[in-house]
């Protein structure tokens, strides 16, 4: 209060004075915003006393000092990105603007009376790069300024900036060391100046990385994580009003609760207080993107991390969502956001929403978010990887909804590749690309076209994958997806798809491993194997269809849910139905049985609207197959007329389907046709 009180005085001698204290009184204020962190305001008096013409031997190193801590401060904002590319285009945009100005003020007040020369020119050398004599520079005016804490913290800067670039190249050991080196600098830097809530941000962040960087951290709370939020509240303390250590203590909570979680352990607590302090960051800062975008992260860490239930679950998401629209609506150029806003309705559409026209207009928000990330910043892997995901669940949801998924499908392999054109070497991206050529290729079976080109893509890929990184999230079920694409491929043109089937099964192998998915049969993929086993052995009439069916009826009845109707489980209940009662209708063999379980799995799905036009053609193959089996001419004609309706309400909404399911309408129609009246 006293501060600003002074501030006011300084702009109402101004304002008696008129023009010729317009330099002085500017540089002034600049000093007082400067003593109160308060860069930009500082920056901005600094720069309106220099085109008022006021040359003041130190107004330069003042200059470059709040340019400095401007940049510093766009470095720590990049580093909470999610993203390695985003956070580099953010730190070459924070060069531009601050670093490379503050240098030539910096070198030009090097040589000014009552500056000190040392820790500028540590600054220079800080800033271009050379730590060494960044260092030096630092020790040597800190010894011969014992005053100038800012020369100790730069110090520490230096040993945080090291420990950096071993982070970066993956050295874990050497980095926590640098961390620990710079925390300790900063903890000196406070013990003198126990107000300065800077040099508390500084020490918080540096215990932050070691809390990340330690593999030893795991989720006890260690005197690491203790002193990063001691940190985090005493810089409250000097300054309450503040949100950067909200943010950061929100940033920490979240590191050590995801470390909970993941080991298995109750880390909802944890959650909470993160989202609280995060929540707290935003009262204090409502205006502030940053602190919306760590409230919708907190929120969405939450949802995906703790246990809640499946309202809370919803609600934490949809929360999520609003809070980063609207910190989009104030920042709507910020990267961070928008990749942060296009993941969160992304997992929203992913997770439990059962309604289909909800689900696709959640996904192409997020397909419209991901694209102006690619618009803003087209060189980003990122964001094209973000909307490869998007698109290819997107093009899945149509496709249930009967809509023609292959533009969506062609959008999301495009997307994918440009993604591996940026970034080569990110496996995650290589497998993304195989699923989407995969759902082509199957997309265009369904249609007649030839998917052979997009199958052996999808193989390429995944090979390139596997050679980059063999444990690689994703390589123990996209490679049994392309065998079934393939295997399917090939019985669609009369071909053995044996060799694939055994690619199939290795696979399956590899991905019923202990630790991979978890241990345990994959029941949904053995049943589609031995589904298409079954066909094969059918088309040739060989006698051992009958126990592959049963087998691949029994794997799909394992794989159904315990609770909850899952779609994809219920239709493959009810295909192996529909196989397998043609090949007992063939045999002239029973298949009352068959058909009531297929008919309640279609049914159910057409029930709660998920797949329901292909449920309803499934539903419409079986009450054929039981007219072609019923003798009495009145029930025959009362299950082909059924089979008709079903039939053609399907093919009519969703066309791609008529290659399928075409011909049975056409029998449905000739039974009709057929039968007396």
């Amino acid at each position: 209060a006293r501060a600003s009180g002074f501030m006011r005085a300084i702009e109402a001698q101004m304002r008696a004075d008129g023009a010729l204290a317009e330099g002085p009184g500017h540089y002034a204020l600049g000093r007082g915003y400067a003593a109160l962190h308060e860069y930009v305001s500082a920056h901005g008096h600094f720069q309106r006393a220099w085109d008022a013409g006021f040359r003041d031997p130190e107004l330069g190193y003042h200059m470059a000092l709040s340019l400095i801590a401007l940049y510093q401060r766009e470095v720590e904002r990049a580093d909470q990105s999610q993203f390695p590319e985003v956070r580099e285009r953010l730190l070459k945009d924070a060069r531009a603007r601050y670093r490379d100005p503050a240098l030539s003020l910096a070198k030009s007040s090097a040589q000014v009376p009552g500056v000190a020369a040392d820790y500028l020119q540590g600054l220079v050398a800080y800033s271009e790069g050379r730590y060494d004599e960044a260092r030096a520079h630092a020790e040597q005016a800190y010894r011969a300024n014992p005053w100038l804490i800012e020369a100790k913290k730069l110090v520490g800067d230096v040993s945080f900036s090291r420990a950096e670039e071993k982070a970066n190249r993956g050295e874990r050991e050497g980095a926590v060391l640098g961390y620990r080196e710079a925390a300790a600098c900063y903890a000196a830097c406070t013990a003198a100046v126990r107000s300065d809530p800077a040099l508390y941000d500084a020490e918080a962040l540096a215990w932050d990385r070691v809390v990340r960087e330690d593999p030893k951290a795991g989720c006890a709370e260690t005197d690491d994580f203790r002193r990063g939020m001691e940190a985090c509240r005493k810089s409250l303390v000097a300054n309450p009003d503040r949100a950067a250590p909200r943010i950061r203590l929100s940033a920490l909570l979240q590191k050590r609760g995801r470390a909970c979680a993941e080991s298995g352990e109750d880390a909802d607590a944890l959650f909470s207080e993160s989202t609280r302090e995060a929540r707290e960051a935003v009262r204090m800062a409502p205006g502030d993107p940053d602190a919306l975008l760590a409230e919708g992260l907190a929120l969405l860490t939450q949802a995906v991390f703790a246990r809640v239930d499946a309202a809370s679950f919803r609600s934490l998401l949809d929360e999520s969502c609003q809070v980063l629209e609207e910190a989009l609506r104030l920042s709507p150029q910020d990267p961070q956001v928008l990749g942060m806003l296009a993941t969160a309705l992304r997992i929203k559409a992913s997770l439990r929403i059962d309604d289909i026209g909800e689900a696709l207009a959640v996904l192409r928000r997020s397909a419209q978010v991901f694209r102006l990330a690619v618009a803003v910043e087209p060189g980003v892997s990122a964001w094209h990887q973000g909307l490869a995901a998007s698109l290819l669940q997107q093009a899945n949801r149509a496709w249930e909804d009967g809509e023609d998924p292959r533009p969506l499908f062609e959008e999301a392999l495009a997307a994918a590749r440009d993604s591996s054109r940026l970034n080569p070497n990110a496996c995650k991206t290589l497998l993304l690309a195989a699923s989407a050529a995969t759902d082509l290729a199957r997309a265009q079976t369904a249609a007649g076209e030839d998917p052979v080109p997009l199958l052996e893509l999808a193989h390429s890929q995944i090979q390139k994958a596997s050679e980059l990184e063999p444990g690689c999230a994703g390589l123990e079920y996209v490679p049994v997806e392309l065998a079934l694409a393939r295997a399917s491929n090939e019985l669609e043109h009369n071909r053995d798809p044996k060799p694939y089937l055994d690619a199939g099964w290795v696979a399956l192998q590899k991905y019923e491993e202990p630790g991979r998915r978890g241990a345990g049969p994959a029941f949904d993929y053995r049943a589609e194997l031995e589904l298409i086993r079954g066909r094969w052995a059918a088309a040739r009439s060989d006698a051992r269809a009958g126990p592959i069916f049963a087998s691949a009826l029994a794997d799909a009845r394992r794989a159904l849910p315990e609770s909850e109707i899952d779609p994809t489980d219920l239709l493959r209940v009810a295909e192996v139905c529909r196989r397998k009662a043609e090949y007992q209708l063939g045999r002239g063999a029973a298949i009352d049985r068959d058909l009531a379980e297929g008919l309640a799995a279609a049914g159910r799905l057409v029930q709660a609207k998920r797949w329901p036009w292909r449920a309803l053609a499934l539903r419409g193959t079986l009450e054929l197959l039981r007219a072609r089996a019923d003798r009495d001419p009145s029930r025959r004609r009362e299950s082909a007329e059924r089979a008709r309706d079903d039939l053609e309400r399907a093919l009519q909404k969703a066309p791609l389907l008529g290659r399928e399911f075409g011909p049975a309408l056409a029998e449905s129609r000739q039974m009709l046709q057929d039968a007396p009246r």
